[in-house]
């Protein structure tokens, strides 16, 4: 803290303190920073070398996200404590959480600390939950929303070469793709503009669905 002593101190005693941080710098004490002693942040000489006033000056050893989320932490956390009122816009990233991605805590995606390991694609975490088995391939988003896995829609008619009539319109996705087709399968909006109802699907899916045809009885009736 240097020598100048009568800076801070009265003559009466060294308690009879008449330094105001918030007044006298340009870093008001806030938050916790309101009972740290003055040499955790003043280590040399304050009156000969100025103070370091970003937060990564200090906590640095304390960054669990090992710098890889910069050295803006105001940007997140508050002087109250490093968990108290963390505050973060995912909106304004590349996934914006919206639907019950809301609601997720933040340690279910994140893997680690630095938060650089996250992958945004809905197999990555809901792989689990397929209940088609990679059969209809890992672009959920395809079908379903962030609502929920049971609001959905998918129009076969119009987004693939085989419409569905007849007892085809009754059947469950799973009675004729009963195989993983994993990225080869391309069922966006604009993948086929003009369809024909009479094409077979295997040019799509990459794969033959045979019908399955009951034999005559050589026999006949008995």
């Amino acid at each position: 803290m240097g020598n100048k002593c009568e800076t801070c101190h009265a003559t009466t005693k060294w308690t009879d303190v008449r330094f105001r941080h918030d007044v006298d710098t340009q870093f008001a004490l806030v938050g916790k920073h309101q009972k740290a002693i003055c040499e955790s942040c003043h280590k040399i000489d304050a009156y000969q070398n100025t103070t370091e006033q970003s937060c990564i000056s200090c906590h640095g050893i304390d960054d669990v996200h090992k710098g890889q989320l910069g050295t803006l932490c105001a940007t997140c956390h508050t002087p109250d404590g490093w968990r108290e009122n963390v505050a973060f816009e995912h909106d304004i990233t590349r996934f914006p959480l919206i639907g019950l991605h809301v609601l997720v805590p933040c340690e279910e995606c994140r893997l680690d600390s630095t938060f650089s390991k996250t992958q945004s694609a809905c197999d990555t975490c809901h792989q689990a939950e397929d209940v088609h088995k990679g059969t209809l391939g890992p672009q959920c988003g395809n079908c379903h929303n962030p609502n929920g896995w049971s609001v959905w829609i998918f129009d076969h008619d119009q987004r693939t070469k085989f419409r569905l009539t007849g007892a085809h319109s009754g059947l469950k996705c799973e009675s004729c793709h009963t195989t993983a087709r994993a990225p080869k399968m391309d069922i966006s909006q604009t993948a086929f503009p003009a369809i024909d109802p009479m094409t077979s699907t295997a040019a799509l899916l990459d794969q033959t669905v045979p019908c399955v045809i009951p034999q005559a009885n050589s026999k006949g009736p008995s």
